[in-house]
């Protein structure tokens, strides 16, 4: 198992890891997404892979807030493929 940043190219596998999380979308409307989070400074998207498959998906938001200096991150996405949970 390793993690690696999330690419244009994972787009149909974060398609089924979206949908099994509940929020089913189309690959080319996904794809838009990801380019436009991809040009985001403050957003980065992780998958981890199981050989060559895509089984999860990490998404963090780094911002400032208010009850400290430093930031803090924030998941966004996180899901496992349903037949790799265990």
């Amino acid at each position: 198992m390793r993690v690696r940043p999330a690419t244009v190219t994972d787009v149909h596998d974060l398609a089924v890891l979206l949908g099994q999380l509940g929020y089913p979308i189309a690959a080319d409307v996904l794809a838009r997404r990801v380019d436009r989070l991809a040009a985001d400074p403050t957003t980065s998207l992780f998958v981890a892979v199981n050989g060559d498959a895509v089984v999860g998906l990490a998404g963090l938001h780094v911002m400032p807030v208010l009850e400290r200096d430093e930031p803090a991150g924030r998941l966004t996405a996180l899901v496992v493929r349903e037949d790799a949970r265990h």
